[in-house]
């Protein structure tokens, strides 16, 4: 055979083969460019199909979440002042939404620097954002559907808008840095849940109630909270919960305990279990529950169910709390050598029905 058709044979069999692999394995990578209907800034995107269906969109998702700052200056920045519907997998630099509606579609959004959201609306519709910091000025914020993801690498800050009970029924806020909640209307309901799953010391800071608080974060320093932690559901695995100037989370009641100094209980239930309880300086109960269950609670300081705070000039306020004193058992038993204040929301009518 010629040495001519020898090369052909050859051609043809790679790009069959190749054709086949690509077929198999992956979908091919088209350049491609979205706009915005205003003409905005041109930005990366890639095709794909159907990005979250089940496993495989989580999957490729958290491979995603590795993306940091550092890339965002390969990515051009995308101002939205318009509506705007992603049929793509989407990357940019940095975004600001200043009105009009940017609706994911069921696709992934990759910002590689920050969201700003001071107008308009941010719909998820079975999408996935990833960015690195997540900032609300005003505007609104839709999540109702179970995939509806969004991923925050640094610091989630809600300081105005609407987020009502209605429009935030599902998915899931992950936040690896702060968490804060300082103004707007942000009332999460149904099955939506935040997540802190930060590697290091994060602070919380809510004047909202929340629905579901799961907290994964495993570091020594744990989740510090500077506000009474407020939802309707916290999940803490676990994790450490401090007030702001507090020592360490509550304690595993499986004997008697005493505790030198002031003790503060921010979440979760403190259950006796029968056992005696000695605290030698206050209790501070900023929220979850105190349970004697057929035990007693000495404190040989104040007992106070509020939030305390302490400013820059080391001056100390309490506020209300969310916590509970439940005492159903008539062995339960509270000694408080100093004050009894309690500045609790909750409703105490079923939980104080004995003891002394």
């Amino acid at each position: 055979m010629k040495p001519i058709f020898k090369r052909i044979i050859s051609q043809v069999t790679a790009v069959v083969m190749a054709a086949e692999f690509a077929g198999q394995n992956a979908q091919p990578f088209i350049a491609a460019h979205a706009e915005s209907d205003s003409g905005g800034s041109k930005v990366s995107a890639v095709h794909s199909t159907d990005v979250n269906k089940g496993e495989e969109a989580a999957a490729a998702a958290s491979e995603e979440t590795n993306a940091t700052s550092e890339t965002a200056s390969e990515f051009e920045d995308l101002t939205i002042s318009s509506d705007m519907t992603l049929s793509k997998k989407t990357e940019v630099g940095n975004l600001v939404i200043s009105s009009g509606t940017l609706n994911l579609n069921g696709n992934i959004l990759i910002v590689h620097g920050d969201v700003t959201v001071n107008n308009g609306s941010v719909v998820l519709s079975k999408g996935q954002l990833i960015c690195e910091n997540f900032t609300m000025n005003n505007g609104y914020l839709n999540m109702t559907n179970a995939n509806d993801s969004i991923i925050v690498n640094k610091n989630y800050a809600f300081k105005g808008g609407n987020a009502q009970s209605y429009q935030m029924t599902a998915g899931s806020i992950k936040v690896k840095g702060d968490f804060s909640v300082s103004g707007g209307d942000f009332y999460p309901s149904g099955i939506h849940e935040i997540e802190l799953y930060g590697e290091k010391g994060q602070t919380f800071y809510s004047v909202r109630n929340l629905n579901i608080l799961r907290i994964t974060n495993t570091s020594e320093d744990g989740v510090t909270s500077s506000s009474p932690v407020n939802a309707n559901e916290v999940i803490d695995t676990g994790c450490k919960i401090r007030l702001s100037g507090a020592g360490d989370p509550v304690p595993a009641m499986s004997e008697d305990t005493t505790i030198d100094g002031d003790f503060y209980l921010v979440s979760g239930d403190l259950d006796l279990n029968g056992h005696k309880l000695t605290v030698n300086g206050n209790l501070i109960q900023a929220g979850g529950k105190v349970i004697p269950n057929g035990g007693t609670l000495d404190v040989k300081g104040d007992y106070r169910i509020q939030s305390k705070t302490v400013n820059d000039k080391n001056e100390t306020t309490y506020g209300y709390s969310t916590g509970y004193l439940v005492m159903t058992n008539e062995n339960d038993k509270v000694n408080v050598d100093g004050n009894f204040i309690t500045s609790s929301n909750q409703d105490h009518s079923k939980c104080l029905t004995a003891g002394t």
